[in-house]
């Protein structure tokens, strides 16, 4: 009760960092695995086993998979809590991307699970920026959704590098998908934590407004 008495304008503001926090973790996890898949996933294939023709046709279905999820995904979470469509997405992405660690040798499983991991990683991504979008009022949408976007951009450097780094110190396909899996978690938590603070468009106080 006493920090709702609080200044409005600190609530305002430590409401808005708590928000802008776990929309950035969320952009930064989303576009760090979608890249790391997309740069690496040829590769990981090739070195399972699986010949180089088929390993580039297999890798190009985490991009279709990913498109129908963009859209399939994008479109529902205009008719529900998107934040909640993107804290589930991200859980089913964790399980298929480890599914794809656990299907090397059998091309069928791994031809599913290649498209139901770039279905929901993809699609989860794609959600955010509706998400992000809701967040804040007109006046700092543009603001808002550009930081969070551009935050983002620095996990799609980070995550082939990353990938590469593994591959250098000798972890195998399994295990590597196996680690690629676990972020997509915190990515679900931060989701779903952003659902919990209710701050959809977020209301610039008065005493704010004034100060300009």
């Amino acid at each position: 009760m006493a920090q709702q008495r609080g200044n409005p304008v600190v609530r305002f503001f430590v409401a808005l960092l708590i928000v802008v926090a776990i929309a950035f973790v969320a952009f930064f996890i989303g576009y760090l695995l979608t890249y790391l898949l997309l740069s690496w996933l040829p590769s990981l294939l090739r070195q399972s086993g699986i010949p180089l023709k088929r390993a580039i046709f297999i890798g190009a279905i985490f991009s279709v998979g990913g498109a129908v999820g963009g859209v399939l995904l994008g479109w529902y979470s205009r008719r529900v809590d998107g934040r909640r469509v993107m804290g589930i997405g991200f859980i089913f992405a964790c399980v298929f991307i480890a599914a794809l660690g656990a299907s090397q040798g059998a091309v069928v499983a791994l031809v599913a699970t290649v498209f139901l991991s770039g279905f929901f990683l993809t699609g989860s991504q794609m959600t955010m920026y509706s998400v992000a979008s809701a967040t804040y009022r007109t006046s700092m949408r543009s603001t808002g959704v550009g930081w969070a976007s551009g935050f983002g951009r620095v996990g799609s450097i980070i995550g082939p590098v990353v990938g590469g780094f593994l591959l250098g110190t000798g972890t195998s396909v399994s295990n590597l998908l196996y680690m690629t899996a676990a972020p997509a978690l915190i990515g679900s938590v931060a989701a779903f934590l952003l659902a919990r603070e209710k701050q959809e468009g977020i209301e610039v106080p008065t005493a704010v407004t004034a100060a300009k």
